[in-house]
């Protein structure tokens, strides 16, 4: 997609710049697997443990300058030969050709009038670069003796690329070379440029791409550099919960790394779709399938796949290494790494190029039988620059082809978009490496929940629990109005109820109702409620607005005042835009409840309900009225619970309703949409889309 880089123009060259002995270069890549191992930093240290790590990145990049295999010329030298090997492959390459649209980048231009839901463009599964075809590659044997790669997709898939690059046979060779040789994702930002990320929800985020990235390179380098060897000494057992205290030889600490790879700092879904940890993990809480939401940042590894858990001296691992390191000393080697023909050249450059390539374009399809979800690289398609619209994508499973339709009307000359998927700004940057003006979609996340020590809690609990609401979640501030969601209406107005009000929705006449209009903003649960919600609403984001260190008019002048790199530029961008989100927020707020202290100062009726002409309308089987309106929820996470009266009356401190640097996240969750629930669109565009959680708690 073209938006997502910048061309820049290498020229192909051999030979590093300086002679580095294997045995240098592998204690370099050894202290970075300990350090991006290392426990997560304390509030505050992250940008330290950053700066540290990206120090020995750079002393290994280098070291290895020159070594990366780069092709001559410019991207668009390319482009023809992709148009010709697309159309010999059954692709559809009439009407459009690809062009260069200066700050977006390459797309798609059309050379004729192509109407709005005309299909224009589609791709045979044959071009495309699935885990499948990857199986298929010399890739496989390896695959078939990894467990990392048959448990992530993903990285499979940037594997599958990276193989596919340094064979001048490939099939896929007139695709990969017109790949971008760079992009724009924070992967790619200088130290400066991610300093003006500081004190943004994207931040940690951005922390841990770059140190799981980090650490996945040092792994499979050992894999493929040494045939990556792990002795073991003792006996395996499982250990169902309770965390011992381990002595960590060299060789343990590596298994432990390989292991964690899973684990790292990101967060898993099992299939019964309960949310764990990396701390569940390393603790040894699970012994059921799960599958990771991913292993690197903003690649989502598609459902279905996995491996089983168990564990080995408070550490997880499959049950099938179980089964096969049961002796006192076992050795796991990697025979098949040295078959790969990235054995002579396999540097932090390349993997940072495929791990951004398969990030800013995989995309889950169905594979040939239907049965499951795979992902894929889509020649041509992946060039469509991204606006606001719907999802015209899907995949043909009858012709098996990918295909896209207009997402609106274009002439002869225009540059002919899709709609990636209703993704924030942060995820844009974080992911894709391009933010996006006037994003329809753009949001910033809010953390809430109901404290265990409210003395209202159980019964708060059972109301959201019958709309379908978790006591603690991460909801959002929209910048298009409404500014909050339904979602969010019902929690807060569950949040701030009385005791009374709490019985009308548990056993009242129209208890039912109630719980079908929480989310409803025509019918409050009473005038109080809605001034005590929207009092609250009002005091949390203003919170959240002096955590920034700068503000929406310093950031403008600064836009304006100083000659900035694209870079820049983008965060600087992505941080006044959640502060002109939350300002929104506070304005509305208050207007909100301005209008309802009034209400209730006049004595206003109160709309019920039962007595409108909606109520009318509906179904008197009660059954059939199920609030589904409030049952699309984000990410759950059992902290951040806070009390009414301490989350209005909470100051600011230090430590307080963390919102940049201090904050704990617990890294980027990349959201697969349900494949069938898109089906009615056949959308592809928006199989994954990423979300950054904010850790807003409120100290005491």
């Amino acid at each position: 997609m073209g938006k997502k880089s910048r061309v820049k123009t290498q020229k192909s060259g051999t030979g590093a710049t300086a002679t580095v002995s294997p045995k240098e270069m592998l204690n370099l890549i050894s202290e970075l697997l300990q350090k991006c191992s290392s426990p997560p930093p304390g509030p505050g240290k992250e940008w330290e443990e950053y700066v540290q790590i990206r120090s020995l990145v750079e002393k290994i990049r280098k070291k290895q300058k020159g070594l990366s295999v780069v092709f001559d010329g410019k991207r668009d030298d390319y482009f023809p030969e992709l148009i010709k090997w697309a159309t010999e492959n059954g692709a559809s390459t009439e009407g459009f050709e690809i062009a260069n649209f200066e700050e977006e980048g390459f797309g798609l231009k059309a050379t004729r009038e192509i109407k709005a839901e005309e299909l224009f463009l589609w791709v045979p599964r044959k071009l495309l670069m699935t885990v499948e075809s990857a199986k298929n590659s010399v890739l496989g044997s390896l695959y078939s003796q990894d467990r990392i790669l048959q448990a992530m997709g993903n990285i499979t898939l940037a594997f599958h690329l990276l193989c596919e690059r340094a064979n001048p046979n490939s099939f896929w060779l007139p695709y990969i070379q017109t790949l971008p040789s760079e992009y724009d994702t924070p992967l790619y930002f200088e130290e400066d440029e991610v300093q003006y990320l500081q004190s943004t929800q994207a931040i940690h985020d951005v922390f841990s791409q770059y140190k799981n990235t980090a650490r996945q390179y040092a792994y499979f380098y050992k894999v493929i550099q040494e045939r990556f060897k792990i002795a073991w000494n003792g006996q395996l057992q499982r250990n169902s919960s309770i965390r011992r205290k381990m002595k960590f030889s060299m060789p343990l600490f590596v298994f432990a790394v390989v292991i964690t790879l899973i684990a790292s700092s990101d967060n898993i879904f099992t299939e019964r779709g309960q949310y764990l940890s990396s701390t569940d993990l390393r603790m040894g809480r699970v012994t059921e399938r799960f599958v990771a939401s991913r292993i690197f940042d903003g690649i989502q590894d598609p459902r279905g796949l996995g491996v089983q858990v168990g564990c080995y001296r408070g550490l997880p691992v499959s049950n099938e290494q179980l089964t096969s390191l049961q002796s006192t000393d076992v050795k796991q080697t990697h025979p098949n790494a040295s078959k790969l023909p990235l054995k002579d050249s396999f540097t932090y450059d390349d993997y940072r190029w495929a791990v951004s390539s398969v990030m800013t374009r995989q995309n889950q399809i169905p594979t040939e039988d239907g049965s499951r979800v795979t992902l894929a690289l889509i020649p041509l398609w992946d060039m469509c620059n991204h606006t606001n619209g719907l999802i015209t994508t899907g995949y043909n499973l009858e012709d098996d082809r990918c295909e896209c339709v207009a997402l609106q009307d274009f002439k002869a000359g225009e540059q002919i978009y899709i709609f990636y998927g209703t993704r924030s700004n942060a995820e844009f940057v974080i992911h894709s490496g391009f933010f996006f003006d006037n994003n329809s979609h753009d949001r910033v996340k809010i953390k809430l929940g109901v404290s265990k020590s409210d003395r209202l809690y159980a019964m708060k609990a059972e109301v959201l629990a019958r709309a379908g609401i978790p006591t603690s979640s991460v909801f959002a501030l929209h910048s298009t109005e409404p500014a909050i969601s339904a979602q969010l209406l019902a929690f807060l107005r569950v949040f701030c109820m009385s005791e009374e009000e709490l019985k009308e929705h548990l056993i009242g006449e129209h208890a039912i109702d109630k719980i079908f209009t929480l989310g409803n903003s025509e019918f409050p649960v009473s005038w109080d409620n809605e001034v005590k919600l929207w009092t609250f609403l009002e005091a949390r984001a203003s919170l959240l607005l002096k955590t920034y260190k700068t503000t929406v008019e310093s950031d403008k002048s600064f836009l304006e005042t100083h000659d900035l790199t694209p870079h820049a530029v983008m965060a600087i961008k992505l941080r006044l835009g959640e502060k002109e989100i939350l300002e929104k927020a506070v304005k509305s707020a208050a207007a909100s409840r301005e209008y309802y202290t009034k209400q209730m100062a006049d004595g206003a009726p109160l709309p019920k309900y039962e007595e409108s002409n909606i109520a009318l309308l509906e179904n008197t089987v009660a059954d059939s009225r199920l609030p589904i309106v409030l049952r699309n929820l984000e990410d759950v996470e059992e902290q951040g619970d806070l009390k009414t009266d301490e989350a209005i009356d909470a100051e600011v401190t230090e430590n307080g309703f963390v919102n940049g640097e201090n904050s704990l996240f617990n890294g980027t969750k990349s959201e697969s949409e349900n494949l069938n629930k898109e089906k009615s669109n056949r959308g592809t565009e928006a199989a994954k889309e990423s979300s950054s959680e904010s850790n807003d708690e409120v100290k005491e």
